[in-house]
């Protein structure tokens, strides 16, 4: 799967390659869900991505929650609070398939 981005007055999409794994031999990721927060990180100010990916699409795919932070703008990769990881899920085959941030909650959760 691919990811595209639209940047704010484009009509030409650019392919994200932010999620791809940093280890080339790994095996592919297949992101099922992403969902968006402006409060991440300890100070509750960073602008963070959060991936699904899920083995639902290819059988033995990695499963796990990958954070990715941008930039207030949301335009470049920021290596702030939360800069890049993955947290793989508990248990293999989970059939996981939605991801939310609970901005709500203190502290704020990932469900």
């Amino acid at each position: 799967a691919t990811l595209l981005r639209f940047r704010p007055g484009q009509r030409t999409p650019q392919v994200f390659t932010g999620l791809r794994s940093r280890n080339p031999a790994s095996h592919p990721r297949y992101v099922i869900h992403i969902t968006v927060s402006s409060h991440g990180g300890r100070s509750g100010t960073a602008s963070v991505l959060y991936a699904l990916t899920s083995s639902l699409l290819h059988p033995g795919a990695p499963e796990e929650v990958i954070a990715h932070e941008f930039d207030s703008s949301w335009s470049a990769f920021h290596d702030g609070d939360v800069g890049f990881y993955a947290i793989p899920l508990p248990e293999p085959n989970t059939a996981a398939h939605r991801i939310t941030v609970a901005e709500e909650l203190q502290p704020r959760s990932i469900l």
